[in-house]
């Protein structure tokens, strides 16, 4: 049984309109895929068509087990219509309709802050060794893995560097950040910067960094010339050919995000919360152009567009894990360097923004590192819920949004869990309580709890769960929901 929300004309043609112009437009910088953390390199992640702001789930799929902390999840990438993701010693493929279609081993398992990333049919892997595994996607096969990167310390000791930050890509070569950390303060004190020949595997170059590492960074390469910053503070050019370091330019603190590049500017955000512009010359000479303090501090991309910065960070200094500090969002105009605005958010944004651009403003999708996992949008002045995980999926939040062709914007969270959502107008399998794509004593189950208030009531199953309609959730719609589970209605 389907139970459809009344759409206008209007509210129908428009969404024909999303789907066409995402399509034409490629809003997307790479014809349907989403090919590396930010899909562009420039490491901003924009949809050119507006999004829906409230979402319910398209599909939910269980990747990992929520007390499963010995596997980890990379960030996801969409390849062929398909969602693309490292799980463990696997890389994972699932269909539209959250079906797996497709596994492929890894010859070991990923690491912490995975970021996989597509080069043409290839798919870059990174080991939780710092080895790099890449695979044709035509064939499955191997094409070629990289040897682990070590380095010595002054004492004579092995360091093991793992990578943590986002791959760029140039259409000829790889350019890799790794990091190691002191094994007793975890303090980023090394990491490498490694060319890679996409086609062989060879490295090209390897420029060594021994007063601090990569950890959740990333390059932006252009014009011939790769710009990185690190734990160190340290914003680097280096020239994309040889690996010769060009310029360096210490910013006011560590930086533990990816450079991204709008418009003539390069920007690189600081721990402590403080956003920088710059330029880069020809012969690579940085020239800083601006910087303005937005948060406490900060581990977030800054996501520009059309003159504003969108960046998240943690509003004030964190008490402990039980009692998260609050978090921010800012909107900075990037002509002036000043912050337009910022909101208050429940807890830290570590994320990127997805930015949704429509006609009159732009949206920007969110999540927080907090229990219960949100999908936040910021959207006319105003933050709003666009999403809520049901509870058994609730959990910390990393991860950065992603979208495809269709408007569909997916993420995951610490649960495991994996969101596929779209317009909360869609049509809806009622009693789908979890949103699975089908109606099981689970969905009974979690609608019960949620009638008796053991659970919190969440807006799928409201939309999903009215069996009679009467706008509120009680015990006979948990009724309604098992009937149809055990086949006795349909």
């Amino acid at each position: 049984m389907y139970r459809t929300k009344k759409k206008t004309v209007l509210a129908a043609l428009l969404t024909v309109c999303l789907i066409f112009s995402m399509a034409v437009s490629g809003a997307a910088e790479t014809g349907g895929n989403w090919e590396s953390f930010r899909n562009s390199e420039t490491n901003v992640a924009v949809v050119e068509t507006a999004l829906p702001v409230s979402l319910s789930p398209v599909y939910t799929a269980q990747l990992k087990a929520a007390d499963d902390w010995n596997t980890n999840l990379s960030e996801p990438l969409i390849y062929q219509g398909n969602i693309c993701v490292a799980v463990g010693d696997s890389l994972v493929f699932l269909d539209a309709e959250g079906q797996e279609v497709r596994r492929l081993a890894l010859s070991s398992a990923i690491g912490y802050n995975c970021r996989i990333r597509l080069a043409g049919d290839f798919v870059i892997v990174p080991l939780s060794d710092a080895s790099i595994q890449t695979i044709d996607l035509a064939t499955g096969e191997t094409v070629w893995q990289t040897q682990p990167v070590l380095t010595t310390d002054e004492g004579g000791n092995t360091q093991y560097h793992s990578i943590q930050s986002a791959i760029a890509y140039d259409g000829e070569a790889l350019y890799v950040p790794t990091v190691c950390f002191d094994v007793s303060t975890y303090a980023a004190v090394r990491g490498e910067v490694l060319c890679i020949d996409v086609a062989t595997g060879d490295v090209r170059w390897q420029y060594d960094n021994t007063s601090g590492g990569y950890n959740w960074s990333g390059a932006v390469v252009r014009d011939g010339k790769a710009v990185i910053a690190g734990s160190d503070g340290c914003v680097r050019v280096l020239d994309a050919v040889s690996g010769a370091l060009l310029a360096e330019q210490s910013l006011s603190a560590s930086v533990n995000a990816a450079i991204s590049f709008a418009d003539g500017y390069y920007y690189a955000v600081s721990s402590d919360g403080t956003l920088h512009q710059f330029a880069v010359g020809d012969d690579g000479t940085i020239a800083v152009t601006g910087s303005v303090n937005f948060a406490y501090s900060s581990t977030s991309t800054a996501a520009v567009y059309d003159g504003k910065a969108y960046v998240g960070g943690l509003w004030e200094e964190s008490v402990d894990w039980s009692n998260p500090a609050k978090g921010v969002l800012a909107v900075i105009d990037v002509d002036k360097m000043t912050v337009e605005q910022k909101w208050e958010t429940p807890a830290e944004v570590k994320a990127s923004p997805l930015l949704s651009g429509g006609e009159n403003s732009t949206n920007a999708y969110f999540t927080c590192n907090a229990y219960p996992g949100v999908l936040y949008c910021l959207t006319d002045g105003e933050i709003v819920t666009a999403f809520t995980p049901q509870a058994s999926a609730q959990n910390y939040c990393l991860t950065s949004p992603i979208c495809d062709d269709n408007g569909v914007i997916y993420y995951w969270n610490d649960s495991g869990t994996l969101f596929a959502l779209s317009d909360a107008e869609e049509v809806l399998l009622a009693g789908d309580i979890n949103g699975d794509g089908k109606v099981t004593t689970a969905d009974a189950r979690l609608l019960l709890r949620m009638a008796v208030g053991l659970d919190e009531l969440t807006e799928q199953a409201l939309t999903a769960g009215d069996m009679d309609n009467s706008g509120t959730i009680t015990t006979s719609d948990a009724r309604a929901v098992l009937r149809i589970a055990v086949g006795l209605e349909s």
